[in-house]
């Protein structure tokens, strides 16, 4: 793989990281419901009725975030391999 490309993939891998990251951030309540048991109920705070993505988006979400640190880790890797080569 030539250099550019590699650091292309790795760019894009810790895009998808950070933007996955802030995307988690924001709907923390939503990764709450995820793991919670259906039985317990996670109550909004007075003036805040906001509505959490569904449980399939979330998920989705997550595992996008695994990919792209596995994405930008693998293009680091190869890049390191090719240069000690």
């Amino acid at each position: 793989m030539p250099y550019q490309a590699g650091i292309i993939a790795l760019v894009a891998g810790l895009a998808i990281v950070f933007g996955t990251f802030a995307w988690l951030l924001v709907h923390a309540r939503a990764m709450m419901l995820l793991f919670r048991g259906g039985d317990s109920e996670i109550v909004a705070g007075p003036g805040n009725p906001r509505k959490t993505p569904s449980r399939s988006r979330t998920a989705t979400m997550l595992v996008l975030h695994f990919v792209g640190w596995g994405i930008a880790a693998l293009a680091y890797f190869w890049m390191l391999a090719d240069v000690a080569a």
